[in-house]
């Protein structure tokens, strides 16, 4: 399934976009005074003027949509001590260090820093000032059903995938580091169903079991997704009639899995399910 980011006006890079399945992606904030227009292949701002990982105060909480179109927004803030950002700043970028020197970092997002018609303008800090930068980050749920098949020992499944709990800010929480399949909130391992799925509001119906491992796969560059298997042991995923669906939680939101017919799974056999999570920026 696809999760998509946007940080408008900001545009996430292709460096950023990559870094999703890699590690930490918005720990630092960097500002410049360079007028080119962000393209997608930015590394670094035009001409940086200052960098800096310290967090700002009172920086708002992360909130989820509760309706269409559902997404989940966070906004760090991060702060530039007195006098370290002075002058006339033009440039605007979220991303992650990799030294201590000023041009140490790679960026996930750059912007021109506009005015309130979206035109470029210039924001003048003085040697006596503070700087703080805040950025919204969402994370939009596809709405759109994903279908498929797959073989398990010979026999054929059609699957269909859906988004679960989107209206949740738990499930669907901006990450901050690398795009993987977790536990859910609390430490709860992913679940099998001998019911249905359900709306992207809920999730799947009937007897539920919680005690899949998962094992993820390394990220392959440019691929703009994550691979993971989940694998249910002798005593484990063993519903009444067999697994009709499955939920788990990945770092690019909650999803859930059907299949037809139900996998005729018991403490007879092990099984081992492969699943993949994507991401793009959002159109």
């Amino acid at each position: 399934m696809l999760a998509e980011f946007e940080c408008a006006p900001n545009l996430v890079t292709d460096s950023g976009l990559n870094r999703l399945g890699v590690a930490a992606f918005r720990n630092t904030c960097v500002v410049g005074t360079g007028s080119n227009e962000p393209t997608v292949f930015d590394a670094q701002l035009q001409s940086t003027r200052a960098r800096t990982t310290t967090g700002a105060p009172n920086s708002p909480g992360t909130t989820a949509q509760s309706s269409e179109p559902y997404y989940t927004q966070v906004n760090p803030g991060f702060r530039f001590g007195v006098g370290s950002a002075s002058g006339n700043l033009t440039e605007v970028g979220i991303g992650w260090f990799t030294g201590n020197g000023l041009g140490d970092y790679t960026l996930f997002a750059r912007a021109l820093i506009r005015d309130e018609l979206g035109d470029p303008t210039t924001v003048t800090v003085l040697g006596d000032e503070v700087l703080d930068v805040y950025y919204a980050l969402r994370i939009y749920p596809p709405t759109v059903d994903a279908t498929y098949d797959i073989s398990i020992s010979g026999e054929t499944y059609s699957c269909i995938t859906r988004a679960s709990t989107v209206s949740n800010n738990q499930s669907w929480t901006v990450p901050a580091g690398r795009v993987t399949f977790t536990s859910f909130p609390g430490g709860t391992a992913p679940g099998v169903f001998n019911g249905p799925i359900g709306t992207i509001t809920g999730g799947p119906s009937g007897v539920a079991t919680y005690n899949a491992s998962i094992s993820n796969l390394a990220y392959s560059n440019n691929s703009l997704y994550q691979d993971a298997t989940l694998n249910w042991g002798l005593d484990q995923g063993n519903v009444s009639g067999g697994i009709r669906s499955v939920r788990y939680q990945t770092g690019a939101g909650c999803y859930q899995t059907q299949f037809d017919p139900p996998i005729p799974k018991d403490n007879t056999k092990v099984l081992a399910v492969s699943f993949r999570v994507g991401w793009a920026r959002r159109p």
